[in-house]
């Protein structure tokens, strides 16, 4: 059995992360690599009660927003924009 976790793009996602430069399309996918590489190595298992929690980290000026969910094995990234100007 494996432990990969695979990445899982929401309805439109592909087609704005594709809008951005090669340098941001390439870091976002290592980043959401490496989520999944560390979410399969670990070990914890309780279960979900109202579903995976809501995650992002920001890149630059982009925020991705995403979901480890344990039953399916997937990061869900629900969400890609760029964070609001203060």
């Amino acid at each position: 059995m494996t432990n990969d976790y695979k990445i899982h793009l929401a309805t439109g996602i592909e087609g704005r992360i594709g809008r951005c430069r090669a340098s941001v399309r390439a870091a976002v996918g290592e980043n959401l690599r490496d989520i999944a590489v560390m979410a399969g190595k670990s070990h914890v298992r309780a279960p979900l009660k109202k579903g995976p929690s809501m995650r992002f980290y920001v890149y630059e000026r982009y925020r991705v927003f995403y979901q480890l969910d344990p039953r399916t094995r997937r990061v869900m990234v629900l969400d890609f924009g760029t964070v609001p100007a203060n």
